[in-house]
């Protein structure tokens, strides 16, 4: 078994070498010398272990101006593997992810129903069976770590769901001690959303920016994850960055979290969806949605490229619906964003997945009741990763802890 803390016993200036090539490569060896104060005979000491060590390989030459070329330096992706899951209301995602955060092999398993709530999605046996046949083939001594994030919350240290109310059968378990125990191998677990975040800051829109927010529009949950100075914040027991529990309406509604009128009653796909069959369905004029439909229809009924094909010929019941919840959810970013003052706000999940449109009406919100200090240089983007964000940044959880 590969051991994530193999590097946490060497000196602080070898760390230093392995970070820097992680996060500049590809990288010469003057380079290193240049950007950690090292001596070229140490950085040629630190990195020559390194590479026999299989964790950093050489990536080719620097073109040279005269002389001998310089070679490149990078962390050797195929060094390990991490299992990365996202449990998720619509699908559970699997994948086997490299250590440069890119995917090997990837698995997605719809849930058995998603019209009863909760869920019934996968549970700890049909889980543990995916694991053990994702080891059977790729072995599990290049395994690394089994990642995985899921919505809800979740105590991130103990690696314990403590409540996942779309999904039956998660609440208080002890999730990674369950799996250490079963299959050998360290094991993290966190919320779907600061996994996604994780990726995204990594690997995606939100690399090299110290303080952004991501956000979370999901089928069943919205949630948000918060990264200050370039540091996940958790909060004091590790709940920060519920908004989806923020209050966004005042019609009485209850929740799932046992408050009413939250922002999940009104911006989730579920939610979205619930909203448009009452339009549509007590609508007697044009509606290029109602004319899809037969006669009778539920919400379960109505799939997103039906709406978004009858947003294009002009549904407008299909359009206020949409337009509603992005002002609510743009209401409920102002707010949290004239607290915190990011630099960048990146919006992922199925909502902004399938209705990309919603991120004009979200900034249109955000900049009629943000405080204008908050809005300078500040930028509202769509996740650059999709849905794969979920298993890469659920893999991040070790891949950087191997790292640090």
């Amino acid at each position: 078994m590969l051991d994530i803390n193999c590097y946490r016993d060497e000196t602080t200036f070898k760390k230093n070498v392995l970070q820097i090539i992680r996060k500049l490569q590809p990288i010469t060896r003057s380079d290193i010398a240049v950007k950690t104060g090292l001596s070229m005979t140490s950085v040629t000491k630190f990195t020559s272990a390194l590479i026999a060590d299989g964790i950093v390989s050489e990536q080719g030459t620097l073109e040279s101006t005269g002389g001998r070329k310089s070679s490149l330096l990078g962390i050797n992706p195929e060094y390990a593997y991490v299992i990365g899951i996202d449990l998720g209301g619509f699908s559970s995602k699997f994948g086997v992810v490299r250590m440069d955060g890119s995917i090997v092999e990837e698995w997605f398993i719809p849930t058995v129903d998603e019209n009863i709530m909760p869920i019934t999605g996968m549970d700890i046996t049909s889980l543990s069976e995916k694991i053990k046949s994702i080891l059977a083939q790729y072995g599990p001594e290049r395994i690394l770590a089994i990642c995985i994030g899921i919505s809800g919350m979740v105590d991130h240290q103990l690696g314990k769901v403590i409540f996942c109310p779309n999904i039956a059968g998660w609440n208080n378990m002890m999730l990674a001690d369950i799996l250490q125990e079963e299959f050998n191998l360290p094991v993290f677990v966190d919320t779907s959303a600061r996994c996604m975040a994780l990726a995204e800051q990594y690997y995606g829109a939100g690399q090299d920016v110290p303080n952004q927010v991501f956000v979370s529009l999901g089928s069943y949950d919205i949630a948000a994850a918060i990264i200050i100075e370039s540091q996940m914040f958790r909060g004091s027991h590790g709940f920060a960055g519920e908004i989806g529990h923020v209050m966004s309406s005042d019609t009485g509604a209850n929740c799932t979290c046992g408050n009413t009128d939250c922002l999940e009653l009104s911006a989730t796909l579920k939610m979205i969806k619930s909203e448009i069959c009452g339009k549509v369905a007590n609508f007697s004029g044009y509606s290029p949605l109602r004319q899809m439909m037969p006669e009778h229809f539920t919400a379960d009924d109505l799939m997103p490229d039906m709406i978004a094909q009858a947003m294009e010929a002009g549904d407008k019941q299909c359009y206020e619906a949409i337009n509603q919840a992005g002002v609510r959810v743009g209401t409920a970013l102002a707010n949290m964003l004239n607290i915190l003052n990011p630099d960048l706000v990146i919006l992922g999940g199925g909502v902004i997945e399938n209705f990309p449109g919603m991120m004009d009406t979200i900034r249109e919100t955000v900049r009629k009741r943000a405080l204008v200090t908050i809005q300078q240089n500040l930028e509202i983007q769509k996740a650059a990763l999709g849905w794969r964000g979920s298993i890469t940044g659920s893999a991040s959880l070790a891949i950087a802890r191997f790292f640090n």
